[in-house]
């Protein structure tokens, strides 16, 4: 961010000073449009750039002059590190403020409850982008007064204590209600801890999109590590069905899963392979209960795998090399039956010349990491290979704790890609989505409703009936790649969980009793 705001500055040919200062201005606009009737604002202030764009906010609501209520806006600053020792630009705001004449003071515990109470708007301006551990005093005490405060809270590009690189929180941070992004999106804002504490994101700018062509073409450092942000147009790139097509245009997806007790998993699956335009599904189950599935999903194929290895061998082999792609997991459980299913797919994906599209979740990645493919299938597997772990899967199959994946999620997301040979969805909050070469793309999608039973299930299938669709004449040439198929599985999944809240009505705040179904049940909104 630093480089960016240079290069920003320089594009524009405008000292840094301006940035800030109109970083000041973003923030001075989404307060009062959000805020209309606050007369009070108190602006908590830190020892960086952070804290200059608040002391710059400060000296503009000085200078402003507003009115609320016929009263003039009260402005008051906090300062949690003596301006007298800024430097650069954040020095030239605390000067502006001064000459605008703010009214300010130390930080002192004992009375910034009291004032809290007094404000109608807190205003966070401590710490930005630089975050890379926990909060230190008296920062940490700071940020637990004004979360208990219960008053409303705006936080300027970063909410203090949020990595910004990571979205992990150590300890303690800020829980704005809106914070307003400067430059650019920082990635941290969108996975794991991000999206609980920055609230509402508004990004401003400050005139880089307009400058970003040539600061890039000048500066490509500037592009590496970066991670990109998966857009609804994506799925506008997905095939277009032709009216002369029949069912196996649309590929026939293979879902082996569930043993005695977890049949569910895999009719999930399945059905939401269906809803995401596979031209045909099988259910491979075990049968034991797979007689009782027919009357579930009447549209799936059922196929009940018997118990004994030699028959599991001949009734799973005949299902895999009809399969166009295939999912293995949900449900599967970690018994010898199991295993042998997952021997069965071995030997499939060996004995194919071409590579065999391959979903593997759940109980399938202990098999995974159990028995791992070969070099020659990893070799074949390349980019058709897609693990979709959560975190506790993902530190399994990376041999560390699920807290170390937690705390960077994109870094354990690359590594457990290259560590297999896979592209990978690292699930949960910013779900993300890797690639063994070290891409990375982040869904912002989704809501919390999405962890519940059953949602990592209906992925799994959604991922495999992308992968599964064959290209239709005269479209060869603008086939997505299979990264880019399992990047728009991941959204739509997201999407469909976002359309269905929206149509349940208001009585579910934040998604709370929401069902794996009602997501399957939305896939065609999102996907048509």
């Amino acid at each position: 961010m630093r480089q960016m705001d240079q290069r920003l500055a320089a594009a524009r040919a405008v000292p840094t000073f301006t940035l800030m200062r109109e970083a000041a201005q973003a923030a001075l606009r989404v307060l009062r449009a959000n805020w209309p009737q606050a007369g009070r604002v108190l602006i908590m202030t830190g020892g960086g750039n952070n804290g200059g764009d608040g002391w710059m906010l400060a000296a503009l609501l000085q200078q402003a002059a507003l009115l609320v209520n016929e009263q003039p806006v009260v402005v008051q600053v906090i300062a949690c590190s003596d301006p007298a020792a800024l430097s650069g630009d954040a020095a030239e705001a605390f000067a502006c403020a001064d000459r605008a004449g703010v009214a300010w003071q130390a930080y002192a515990a004992a009375t910034l409850p009291e004032q809290c109470e007094r404000a109608d708007v807190l205003v966070d301006a401590m710490l930005g982008t630089g975050l890379s551990g926990a909060l230190r005093a008296p920062l940490d005490e700071v940020v637990r007064q004004l979360n208990a405060a219960g008053k409303p809270l705006l936080a300027i590009d970063v909410p203090t204590g949020l990595q910004a690189d990571t979205g992990w929180v150590n300890g303690v941070a800020l829980r704005a209600d809106i914070t307003v992004t400067l430059v650019a999106p920082k990635r941290g804002q969108f996975t794991a801890d991000g999206p609980d504490h920055c609230g509402r994101l508004v990004l401003d700018d400050l005139g880089w999109q307009q400058h970003s062509a040539a600061i890039q073409a000048q500066s490509p450092s500037l592009q590496q590590d970066t991670v990109a942000l998966l857009d609804r147009k994506l799925l506008l790139q997905l095939p277009v069905r032709r009216s002369n097509s029949h069912k196996h245009d649309y590929g026939r997806v293979l879902v082996i899963a569930g043993q005695p007790g977890m049949a569910g998993a895999g009719l999930l699956s399945a059905t939401a392979a269906l809803r995401s335009g596979a031209g045909l599904v099988v259910l491979a189950t075990h049968a034991a209960h797979a007689a009782d599935l027919h009357a579930a999903q009447p549209e799936l194929m059922i196929s009940a795998i018997p118990a004994s290895t030699a028959d599991l061998h001949a009734a799973l082999s005949v299902e895999l090399q009809a399969a166009d792609a295939v999912v293995f997991g949900p449900g599967i459980g970690r018994d010898d039956w199991a295993g042998v299913c997952w021997q069965a797919v071995q030997q499939e994906i060996a004995r194919r010349a071409m590579a065999l599209p391959l979903v593997v979740d759940a109980d399938g990645l202990y098999w995974l990491q159990k028995q791992p493919l070969t070099a020659a299938m990893a070799a074949r597997m390349r980019e058709q290979l897609m693990l979709t772990p959560h975190s506790g899967e993902a530190a399994r199959l990376l041999d560390c704790a699920a807290s170390e994946v937690q705390q960077q999620r994109f870094e354990q997301a690359r590594a457990l890609a290259r560590r297999w040979q896979a592209l990978v969805v690292l699930k949960g909050n910013g779900s993300i989505v890797a690639t063994a070469d070290g891409t990375l793309a982040l869904c912002a999608a989704g809501h919390p409703g999405m962890a519940t039973a059953g949602s990592g299930d209906v992925l799994s299938g959604i991922c495999a009936a992308l992968q599964a669709a064959r290209e239709q004449p005269g479209q060869a040439a603008t086939a997505l790649a299979p990264r880019l198929r399992l990047a728009a599985a991941v959204l739509a999944h997201a999407l469909a969980a976002e359309h269905a809240l929206a149509v349940s009505g208001p009585n579910r705040r934040g998604g709370a009793g929401m069902l794996a179904t009602d997501i399957v049940q939305a896939l065609p909104q999102v996907l048509a």
